[in-house]
């Protein structure tokens, strides 16, 4: 992350892009087939009012699609003054018997 331009534009030249809508108003999604590999897939959460990112997800794989298979998920909060962060990232590689949680909290004014 983030995305690469090239890689996008040569997905959707591909018609591997597409936009499905999960909540009317509220949130949608944009998925990326093949965005690196074949099989890959990228997601991003967006709400389309706010034009505010609300998640990421990436599904890939190490060597094999069935065997090495690696997720991961990044779910979006907002400070009180609107500031977008990652809230939770969780990268999971289930061959590897590897699961990592972040999870950031705690946000506050710095003093001047």
């Amino acid at each position: 992350m983030p995305l690469d331009p090239d890689l996008v534009q040569k997905a959707k030249a591909a018609g591997k892009v597409s936009i499905n809508i999960l909540e009317p108003g509220k949130k949608l999604r944009l998925e990326i087939r093949d965005y690196l590999q074949p099989g890959d897939l990228v997601g991003v959460n967006v709400n389309p009012s706010t034009n505010s990112l609300l998640a990421l997800n990436v599904s890939s794989y190490v060597e094999s699609p069935k065997d090495d298979s690696v997720e991961l998920v990044v779910k979006m909060g907002n400070l009180a003054d609107g500031t977008a962060y990652s809230e939770r990232m969780t990268l999971d590689a289930p061959s590897e018997s590897l699961k990592v949680v972040v999870e950031n909290s705690g946000y506050r004014k710095s003093s001047p």
